[in-house]
């Protein structure tokens, strides 16, 4: 029957084949059974915005780590160019002791340096492998400063380790030998050892860079023996060094200047060496010693720069020569002390309880 205004109560044909659409398609998506997750759409992009994520992380991780980086490598950077200029404006009063307002300044400096030493070496250890073979020397050099041999040695060793550069290596060599050379170790076969050291480091001597570093440890060497009154050993480094030097082209200073030098050092050790054999041997071996010194200074060139020391040398020579062993004046033999070299000396420091000047080796440090 039809009601009325309804619609007719029986099942079309109409609507069993849509009823029969809707199962088979049923069966068939239980037949295939579920995609992979990954062939899902939705999953899928759930884990690309995880992936996203993650890498955001990192990116921002990476460059919060480098950022801080950046701000301690300026920091340590910054400590160590006043510590090196703490102790420059250090070595300009310590003729200035007598003066009160010069002394309160240096000990205001001495207290500085120790606050900024222990802020370096925090900051290097903070920093580990990215501290620069530069920074590492003068590290070195700040705490031998301070009497502090240990560390020192340890931040040379660091220096030694960080570099493969043949140059460096020689540097870092030769920081130990004036190491051991002080007065607090005193252990000169382990200075021997390293001056060796430095120069098998610098065996391949290809230029005049690696010529003139070979010659100035030779020459570093002799000035050692030298204030240990080995006489005949240090003029045997020297002489070494000269060989070197002679093998320098002739362009440029480095050659001539390196050799004025090291004839004015070798003829102040001839006469340092006739006065030791004046007083305990013949006085032939006391002329001769003489001789070679006037030699050494002879072969001293016209330059300006260090023409008033080689006329000093002369001087103090021409007052030995022709005199009696012994009979030569306490004020005479005070002259021939070892020496405070000048600026640009390639020994620089005048003994080995002193520092050594060693921080233009290491000026300009490179940008982190």
């Amino acid at each position: 029957m039809e009601e009325p205004g309804g619609s007719p109560d029986v099942v079309t044909q109409a609507d069993l084949k849509l009823v029969r659409d809707q199962v088979d398609h049923l069966q068939v998506m239980l037949a295939k059974g579920r995609n992979p997750w990954y062939r899902e759409p939705v999953n899928l992009t759930s884990a690309m915005a995880a992936v996203v994520a993650i890498v955001s992380l990192l990116v921002s991780s990476h460059q919060g780590g480098q950022q801080e980086l950046r701000e301690k490598r300026e920091e340590f950077r910054s400590v160590l160019q006043q510590l090196v200029s703490m102790t420059d404006e250090e070595d300009m009063l310590e003729d200035a002791r007598n003066s009160p307002e010069k002394q309160s300044r240096l000990n205001s400096l001495r207290t500085s340096r120790d606050l900024f030493r222990s802020s370096a070496e925090m900051l290097a250890m903070d920093l580990g492998s990215k501290v620069l073979f530069a920074e590492f020397l003068i590290m070195g050099d700040q705490f031998k400063e301070a009497n502090d041999n240990k560390k020192a040695g340890e931040y040379y060793d660091k220096a030694l380790r960080s570099t493969k550069d043949p140059i460096d290596m020689n540097k870092a060599h030769r920081r130990h030998a004036w190491l051991y050379s002080s007065l607090l170790l005193r252990n000169h076969d382990e200075m021997r050892t390293r001056f060796r050291n430095a120069l098998g480091s610098v065996k391949d001597q290809r230029n005049d860079l690696m010529l003139f570093t070979a010659g100035n440890t030779y020459a570093e060497w002799g000035y050692q023996e030298s204030y240990l009154k080995n006489y005949d050993e240090a003029l045997e480094r020297q002489k070494q060094a000269e060989q070197i030097f002679l093998r320098m082209s002739d362009e440029g200073r480095n050659k001539q200047s390196s050799l004025d030098r090291l004839r004015l050092d070798m003829g102040y050790n001839y006469m340092r060496l006739a006065l030791r054999v004046g007083q305990s041997a013949s006085y032939s071996l006391y002329l001769e010693s003489l001789k070679l010194a006037e030699q050494a200074f002879a072969g001293i060139s016209d330059d300006p720069d260090i023409d008033s020391q080689k006329q000093k040398a002369f001087d103090d020579l021409r007052s030995l020569q022709g005199q009696i062993p012994g009979s030569w004046s306490s004020a005479l033999s005070a002259s021939l002390r070892p020496f405070r070299p000048w600026p640009g000396h390639p020994l620089q420091s005048p003994l080995p309880m002193e520092r050594p000047q060693h921080q233009a080796d290491t000026l300009g440090l490179p940008q982190p």
